[in-house]
């Protein structure tokens, strides 16, 4: 496989350039320069990945000069040798490629790059063509690189007229070190590392467009650099530069003075290229009164004179689209809304966010009637209707039951979302439609793989939906961020749920991992059957009986004993108490939790309700009165351990009673102690964590080292690639999951604590920070897993076909085996099918 990544510069206005950018080619047009870098690829990454790391390393070169656009090449055969042997040729063209059926793209692979030339006995002419894939918004890329810019052109438009391709923008560059070579020898060279170089062929205008100023002064000083540049190099080369023909004019537009230089050739064209040239930004006109420099070349004249004659059906027909109106409706409601709603116009917050949802569908209907940016209205849509609905219906209702400030929440999540996508989405359309100025976005986004992750997420929903509600998704793209799936909802009990889930853009790079990711937080809000709440509640309810024993229990200092006096009866007691405490303590709070709070089972409320029925248990009034007895009551077993004589009796009872008041001291301090909301707290996450990992394990059969990555790249690569996990909530995931998905892998060692020494001053700190390793834990958590294991199992036999297909999806990707083609095609497919289900739901919508 080869994969290069494509960097075009822009160098935007400053008031001086003393220095080179030194890029690999200089452009003409928009652009200023471009470099094409050659990745390497290292075992088990997905391609876009080192894509990713390798748009880090061009970062570096920023020094606030030019701003630079980053885009990944593929293709499967690796032609890395032939493209080296091509270097010796100095004019490069890079076409971006737009086609009418975007699955059709890889049956023009091969029909492009057909149009290469290789020279003959009549011309030494040669211009090579090779075509790649990208995940950004053009679906194929073309480099040419040739010795004469008329091939190139040719070659261009050759592409361009096949009956697929419905777009083409090109880029011209020249080499840079053919250029340095020009100025050493002092001349614009015909022949370069043994090849020929036609740079005498004609150039019909080469226009130059300058913004200025406005002072003539500018112009004069521009002008007498074209001057100074006439005498460059020998007489013999003067008089081969055509210059003769010049023209200045006034314009409006995003320049104000265009120089038009007629029966030029290429020669004159590198002329103005050379370091310091006419057409550089180290010309000498930089900071004073010349802003900016655009180029274009026109090679031939009147080579379309017969154009009119060649009209076909498909541009003199009308072609509208019966969904097109879409966000212009829905702007026309928010306006009627705002113009009839009297809270709107008496609540200033509410109606200014009203004005930015109203922005934003303005923008959106923008890319919904133009299909070279239609995709980004496509990726948002899905979510945008469910919000849409969810607001209208909300709007007229705001009272006690839905308050304003859920709304003003909820449009200012969802415009979060919106705006992050469309921002950082347009910066790689940026590359593809041309559009002029400062880019000040902090990363970038390809969209292929953003409409991919869509389509994936909704298979996901439909086999894991069993309530037969609505979902919508939206990804939500941050610069870092762990996975964060949150619901946005207005109406507290709405059952139709939009999910954002924030993912770090790195992330997006890494189709293998995320997919993982995606299933685990989906899984997260889709599915009711297989969750097991009320198991997790008397799972989770046990753990707390289990630590608050221990919390009382585990604390008691013997070492002060004497030995004589009966240690072994103070063990005895502990371990007697602790036992009993367990079963008490689970008791109380199950019988508190089904006669008062029986229908919570929802982790949210949960938590709430533990933290009230935890304290009140081992309080001393009320239900706390059943464990106060326990504490002070001594059991039969301590008992027959007393020494019958008297005085030896008498020290044993002070050990015990001494036994007794210190577990009543913790009793107090556990009640006053945080630590029983943290562990409450850490105990619902982890379930909830667990059950979306099983749920990811069963759906992918995925592997352990697989998951393990999935894991790394949630948490943030580091340099290397990899993030070593250490925090005790994913440590103790992945032992779950090696005891129920990876069970021939898993060792089964126990590290347990005996909770009877104290480690720390404070004790509960030390139970707390400790959690994980006592067995009570990891086994009722491996009980809760195994549960939702087997309930899943079942579920996702009776939907097999669904699963296979998102399986088959995830190999393509994590097994590494297949060709760029073949994950091309698929994402293609996908791609096609989540945008069918737009259609669909624009079709419903009202």
């Amino acid at each position: 496989m080869e994969m290069l990544l494509l960097t075009l510069y822009k160098q935007h206005y400053l008031d001086c350039y003393n220095e080179n950018m030194n890029a690999e080619f200089s452009c003409l047009g928009y652009y200023d320069g471009l470099d094409i870098t050659t990745i390497k690829q290292k075992d088990k990454i997905f391609p876009m990945a080192e894509v990713w790391n390798e748009t880090g390393n061009q970062i570096k070169r920023l020094k606030g000069r030019f701003s630079n656009q980053n885009i990944g090449l593929f293709r499967c055969d690796d032609l890395l040798g032939k493209w080296n042997d091509l270097e010796q040729l100095p004019f490069m063209a890079v076409g971006f490629i737009r086609v009418k059926d975007s699955i059709k793209a890889s049956g023009l692979y091969a029909e492009i790059e057909n149009k290469s030339t290789y020279g003959n006995m009549r011309t030494n002419k040669i211009c090579k063509v090779l075509t790649y894939y990208t995940f950004d918004n053009a679906d194929l890329v073309v480099l040419a690189r040739g010795n004469s810019i008329h091939l190139l052109e040719e070659t261009l438009q050759e592409i361009e007229k096949m009956e697929e391709i419905v777009y083409l923008h090109s880029i011209l560059g020249i080499n840079e070190t053919y250029l340095k070579d020009c100025e050493s020898n002092n001349s614009i060279l015909d022949k370069w590392k043994g090849r020929d170089c036609f740079i005498d062929e004609e150039l019909h205008n080469l226009n130059i467009q300058l913004a200025t100023s406005g002072s003539l002064s500018v112009l004069a000083l521009f002008k007498s650099k074209i001057a100074y540049w006439r005498t460059w190099g020998s007489v013999e080369e003067q008089n081969k530069n055509r210059l003769d023909n010049i023209s200045y004019s006034h314009m409006l537009g995003h320049g104000n003075i265009n120089i038009k230089i007629s029966n030029s050739n290429v020669r004159t064209l590198i002329l103005f290229l050379l370091h310091g040239g006419v057409l550089t930004h180290q010309n000498g006109v930089y900071g004073k009164g010349l802003y900016n420099i655009e180029t274009e070349i026109f090679i031939h004249e009147n080579k379309w004179k017969e154009v009119d004659t060649i009209l076909t059906n498909e541009y003199t027909n009308d072609h509208n689209n019966m969904y097109d109106a879409w966000c212009s409706k829905i702007m026309k409601d928010c306006e009627m809304l705002c113009g009839t709603n009297s809270l709107l116009s008496e609540d200033i917050g509410l109606y200014s966010y009203f004005r930015a949802l109203i922005q934003t569908l303005n923008t959106l209907s923008q890319y919904e009637q133009f299909s070279m940016s239609r995709d980004i209205f496509e990726l948002i849509i899905p979510s945008f209707q469910m919000f849409k609905q969810q607001l209208i219906e909300s709007i007229g209702r705001i009272s006690s039951e839905i308050p304003r400030e859920d709304i003003k929440r909820s449009l200012m999540q969802y415009l979060e979302c919106v705006n992050s996508v469309i921002y950082h989405t347009i910066h790689t359309d940026q590359v593809y439609l041309m559009i002029p100025g400062y880019s000040g976005t902090s990363f970038s986004i390809p969209i292929k793989l953003s409409m991919f992750y869509s389509w994936y997420i909704e298979k996901v929903k439909n086999i894991l939906n069993d309530a037969n509600r609505k979902y919508s998704c939206i990804i939500k793209p941050v610069m870092e961020s762990r996975p964060i799936t949150n619901i946005i909802r207005i109406k507290p009990k709405e059952n139709d749920m939009l999910i954002c889930v924030q993912l770090a853009q790195h992330s997006l790079f890494r189709p293998a991992e995320l997919l993982i990711i995606l299933t685990h937080e989906i899984a997260h809000y889709v599915n009711r059957k297989c969750r097991e709440r009320l198991y997790r509640r008397e799972c989770i309810i046990r753990t707390l009986a289990y630590y608050m024993a221990e919390g009382i229990c585990g604390s008691i200092d013997l070492s002060n004993n004497p030995v004589e006096f009966g240690v072994g009866i103070s063990v005895e007691l502990i371990k007697q108490i602790k036992h009993d405490l367990q079963i008490e303590l689970f008791t109380q709070m199950k019988a508190s939790i089904l006669s008062e709070f029986s229908d919570v089972e929802h982790s949210s409320v949960l938590a709430i309700v533990l933290r009230q029925v935890c304290r009140e248990v081992i309080s001393e009034d009320g239900k706390g009165s059943y464990i106060c007895k326990v504490i002070h009551k001594i059991p039969h077993k301590v008992l027959s351990m007393i020494d019958r004589k008297e005085d030896i009796a008498v020290e044993q009872m002070r050990l015990i009673y001494k036994v007794q008041k210190e577990m009543d001291m913790n009793r107090r301090a556990l009640i006053s102690s945080l630590t029983i909301d943290k562990v409450i707290q850490d105990l619902i996450v982890v379930y909830k964590e667990v059950f979306s990992d099983t749920v990811a394990s069963i759906l992918l059969e995925c592997s352990e080292e697989q998951f393990t990555s999935a894991f790394e790249v949630s948490e943030g690569m580091k340099k290397d690639g990899r993030c070593h996990i250490k925090s005790r909530e994913h440590k103790i995931r992945i032992e779950m999951l090696k005891k129920t998905a990876f069970p021939l892998k898993c060792d089964n060692s126990v590290d347990e604590k005996n909770g009877n020494g104290k480690e720390e001053t404070d004790f509960l700190k030390s139970l707390y920070g400790n959690l994980y390793n006592y067995t009570w834990v990891s086994s009722l958590l491996l009980k809760y897993a195994e549960c939702v294991r087997n309930k899943l199992k079942t579920y996702v036999s009776e939907k097999r076909k669904a699963v296979n297909e998102i399986r088959e999806v995830f190999a393509t990707f994590s097994k590494g085996k297949n060709a760029p083609e073949e994950i091309y095609l698929l994402i293609e497919e996908s791609i096609r099918q989540h945008k069918d289900n737009v259609n669909n739901i624009l079709k419903n919508s009202d």
